[in-house]
């Protein structure tokens, strides 16, 4: 058996080489992410803007908050931390999370989550990170890196809907 039929090589020197990131597809969970190098301390370290958390708790319509993810993607690991943490101190069940892991190729292939999209649509980056009212209309949506703060931007999406300013 040669070493590229066990996924394992040595080199010369007999050191290992760096194995290559994890890949989750379909639905993933929070603590399968927090496994994953750096995410938990990506998560742990970042701290929401605490208006805009509280601004989010208030919320008294139900959300769904989509972030389609490549575990193999810096962005999502930065964005996709950031935004669990923002959803945990929101709490309340308000905004359901739901993560799903994608491939290189990032087509979507967890049926309920496509049939909320456009019908083959593919993410041109990851992480995207959709916004649902609970009829399933699209509010808003962050593309890779986020321009300002996750909650902040969730602020915004929700705000026409809430009747906030």
């Amino acid at each position: 058996m040669s070493c590229s039929d066990c996924g394992s090589a040595t080199g010369s020197s007999g050191s290992e080489p760096p194995r290559p990131p994890a890949v989750l597809l379909g639905r993933v969970a929070w603590p399968e992410l927090a496994a994953l190098d750096g995410w938990q301390a990506e998560r742990d370290g970042y701290l929401p803007d605490a208006e805009a958390v509280a601004r989010l708790a208030s919320a008294t319509g139900s959300y769904r908050v989509v972030a389609v993810l490549g575990t193999w993607c810096e962005d999502s690991a930065r964005e996709v931390p950031r935004l669990q943490r923002v959803l945990d101190e929101v709490g309340g069940g308000r905004l359901e999370e739901v993560l799903i892991g994608v491939d290189r190729t990032k087509k979507v292939e967890d049926a309920e989550v496509a049939a909320l999209l456009t019908e083959g649509t593919m993410m041109e980056r990851v992480p995207t990170i959709f916004v649902f009212d609970e009829l399933g209309a699209e509010l808003g949506r962050v593309v890779e890196t986020a321009e300002r703060p996750l909650e902040q931007l969730l602020v915004g999406f929700l705000a026409p809907v809430e009747g906030w300013p």
